[in-house]
């Protein structure tokens, strides 16, 4: 399981979904088995299925922060707070 951060807006279109706005953490997220681009996670205490393009995984660095990372389209992982890929982080700090 993972924390994830919005980056976009959603509106829930059915029941079981969250509605999302920027900047909202969700956590105890993990993909939906069987539903390809679907997630399942907890925002304020309910949960529900969200789409994965809206948000960002968030790693915790050795020091506690939440920093989001996000894929290129080479698979590789940027931090966004440093603008970085994550494994030349400790060349910021």
């Amino acid at each position: 399981m993972c924390e994830v951060q919005v980056t976009h807006k959603y509106n829930a279109a059915n029941p079981d979904e969250l509605t999302l706005m920027p900047g909202d953490v969700l956590t105890e997220c993990f993909p939906l088995d069987g539903e390809p681009g679907w997630m399942v996670g907890v925002l304020r205490g309910k949960s529900g299925l969200f789409p994965d393009n809206f948000v960002v995984k968030i790693s915790k660095e050795k020091d506690g922060k939440a920093n989001a990372v996000v894929p290129d389209t080479h698979g590789n992982e940027y931090d966004m707070a440093v603008g970085a890929p994550t494994g030349e982080i400790s060349k910021f700090i």
